[in-house]
């Protein structure tokens, strides 16, 4: 069934009415929160989380150590402001304070015989990223960059590989995917030479402020089913609950809206299904096994790699970067652990699944913009990978923002 389109549907996305549209978020990640608080702005919001506390705070834990209460985010999120803009702008309108820390990053890739070349070539690919030199042509992945340029093997293989598999939390088979233009774009927006920065009081303040405004949260939702309904969408619940709404924001990865969607989505459900994730493991312990073995050359950021696995491990050693733990004894957040962490030294763990982008990828994105250009579009989509870019909060927020600002709600 077609959608009729009301007189007011212009001037409501054009912010040029004071009508207010019945509005359902789905998820309560940085992309949903984000949906959620500026549409609440001018229309009725309620948001739908499947966990029993708000999604982007719900893995994060309070760690109880040495008489000290520190407040962890899982994952934790540093923001590099040059990259992060619209979520820099975002926070700056909420108030939300941010700190720098201390974040370099120390491989076990690298070796001292390697590291002039390493060295040579990371200046050789920001002089000829300013200058415009390497073409860029038919999305060239980055794999396919370095070799057509003739960058070296300890610079690719020892250091930008492991580099972005552990910034983008995925395996060192899906970075040399990636398109070239976007980690060259992220890196020219001053990953390496500028600070980075973390909010003060983590997420649960985000969380809290970005919510503070819609209607209602339904927490431990479980959805079964969103249908259309005349010029109306529906959202049918577990318990048997039947909400009704103008418009539905669905704020989740892409692979698992086809679990609620139906179909008679069918074309918004082509689009999505071809974007492709990769799971990850991030555990909470104190195990100085999985940091570097020597203390010496412990580092905020420790990459090690391993044979058994194709994605390298990535251990923050919590005590720099989070102040309050400071003159403790060592606190760790390791993303895919090699191995496990001896018995009573794990704290926490959680799954998490990031995804890929790639060739496809960037065709589904611009799909995806696509149907959001339709005059009668009642079901909208926004999360990390819907933005041609690097799937982090960036490109949650930005997601996010450019649906809202369809419904005249935007960022101060």
């Amino acid at each position: 069934m077609e959608y009729f389109h009301s007189p007011e549907y212009e001037q409501i996305r054009n912010g040029e009415s004071d009508n207010k549209h019945t509005i359902a978020v789905v998820g309560s990640g940085l992309a949903g929160l984000t949906a959620a608080y500026l549409l609440s702005k001018k229309h009725k919001v309620t948001l739908f989380e499947r966990h029993p506390s708000l999604g982007m705070d719900a893995n994060s834990i309070d760690v109880h150590h040495e008489g000290k209460i520190a407040r962890a985010d899982v994952p934790l999120r540093v923001i590099y402001p040059g990259y992060y803009k619209t979520l820099m702008k975002l926070y700056s309108e909420l108030r939300i304070k941010t700190e720098k820390v201390s974040y370099a990053v120390k491989s076990r890739y690298l070796i001292k015989s390697e590291s002039r070349r390493i060295i040579f070539d990371i200046f050789r690919l920001f002089r000829n990223i300013n200058l415009g030199k390497n073409s860029l042509e038919n999305n060239i992945s980055i794999e396919e960059y370095l070799l057509r340029y003739n960058y070296s093997k300890p610079f690719s293989e020892g250091f930008l590989y492991p580099t972005f598999a552990a910034i983008c939390t995925c395996t060192l088979d899906a970075v040399k995917e990636y398109p070239a233009e976007v980690i060259l774009n992220y890196l020219n927006q001053g990953l390496l030479f500028r600070g980075v920065k973390r909010v003060t009081n983590g997420s649960k303040e985000v969380v809290q402020k970005l919510s503070k405004n819609v209607s209602k949260i339904h927490f431990s939702a479980k959805i079964n089913s969103i249908n259309k309904e005349g010029q109306k969408l529906s959202i049918s619940e577990e318990n048997g609950k039947k909400t009704f709404y103008d418009h539905i924001v669905l704020g989740i990865p892409a692979n698992k809206v086809s679990d609620i969607l139906s179909e008679e989505f069918s074309s918004e459900l082509d689009i999505l299904n071809c974007f492709s994730y990769e799971n990850s493991t991030v555990l909470m312990h104190s195990d100085k096994r999985l940091a570097p073995a020597n203390r010496t050359s412990w580092s905020p950021v420790n990459l090690i790699s391993s044979s058994r696995q194709s994605t390298p491990m990535a251990t923050i050693w919590m005590n720099k970067v989070q102040p309050i733990l400071k003159g403790t004894s060592p606190i760790f957040q390791t993303w895919n652990p090699i191995f496990e962490p001896r018995e009573g030294l794990k704290i926490s763990e959680a799954k998490f699944e990031r995804p890929i982008v790639d060739k496809q990828a960037i065709v589904n994105v611009e799909k995806l913009k696509k149907i959001h250009l339709e005059e009668n579009r009642r079901i909208w989509f926004c999360g990390s990978y819907a933005q041609y870019a690097v799937p982090l909060l960036e490109s949650a927020c930005s997601s996010a923002v450019s649906i809202s600002e369809r419904f005249g709600c935007k960022l101060d």
